[in-house]
């Protein structure tokens, strides 16, 4: 399974895994909006223009990514078999 955002994928692994333990904050506030979901996220900010997305970590405009090591845009391994950008 894989998560986009902004025409980058930002997590992807086993379904399960993403759906049940997803680590990126996108990941996490798209399924905090179904029905089963205990709490909402609510991202602020604002979304780049898609004509002229930034470089590097496309995510960085909310407060959750401050101080994030994936500022520099690169892939992570979240373990058995995921990847977190």
């Amino acid at each position: 399974m894989a998560v986009i955002y902004l025409g980058r994928i930002v997590e992807s692994g086993p379904v399960e895994q993403v759906l049940t333990t997803p680590r990126h904050p996108y990941t996490q506030a798209l399924l905090s909006v179904l029905p089963e979901s205990p709490e909402r996220i609510v991202l602020t900010g604002e979304t780049p223009d898609p004509t002229r997305i930034p470089g590097g970590y496309r995510f960085r405009r909310h407060d959750l990514t401050l101080a994030s090591p994936r500022s520099r845009g690169r892939a992570m391994s979240a373990g058995r078999g995921s990847r977190v950008r």
